[in-house]
């Protein structure tokens, strides 16, 4: 499969790179992940082996694919959005931006999210449970909402 063009934005925040593959096999179709993981809110419920606990204002940090080739999210404290291209079994998140607010609550939960993104290298969908894996194994899980 050929690689899928993404379009570039001016950054905020880069975060660096993040990079996975998706283990059920090549992305098919006019959507660039498949129907399993576009057009959904997928809510974080762990990382690094710990429940990844609540953000700002008692909000679940998120992450939800668009078939445009970006992903949005809400980190903990801030909204962000990276596009992401995919190339058979990989996917690749180009850097991404963020707003700037500084909150009192889920500021730590938020660095901690965007640390672990840059360590992914692949992702693993188990009916609506969605993990990211890092060489190490899950380094964030994900229910669907």
């Amino acid at each position: 499969m050929a690689p899928l063009a993404v379009r570039s934005f001016a950054s905020l925040v880069a975060l660096g790179g993040v990079f996975g593959c998706h283990h059920g096999g090549p992305a098919t179709g006019a959507t660039p992940l498949g129907s399993e993981l576009i057009n959904f809110t997928w809510i974080l419920r762990g990382l690094n082996g710990q429940p990844a606990g609540l953000g700002a204002n008692g909000r679940e940090a998120t992450l939800r694919f668009g078939a445009s080739g970006v992903a949005r999210g809400f980190g903990g404290c801030n909204q962000f959005r990276a596009t992401y291209q995919v190339d058979a079994d990989s996917i690749r998140f180009q850097p991404a931006a963020s707003t700037r607010m500084a909150c009192s609550e889920g500021m730590s939960l938020e660095q901690d999210y965007f640390l672990a993104l840059i360590k992914v290298r692949g992702w693993r969908l188990t009916g609506r449970h969605l993990e990211l894996l890092s060489d190490a194994g899950t380094i964030a899980d994900f229910d669907r909402r």
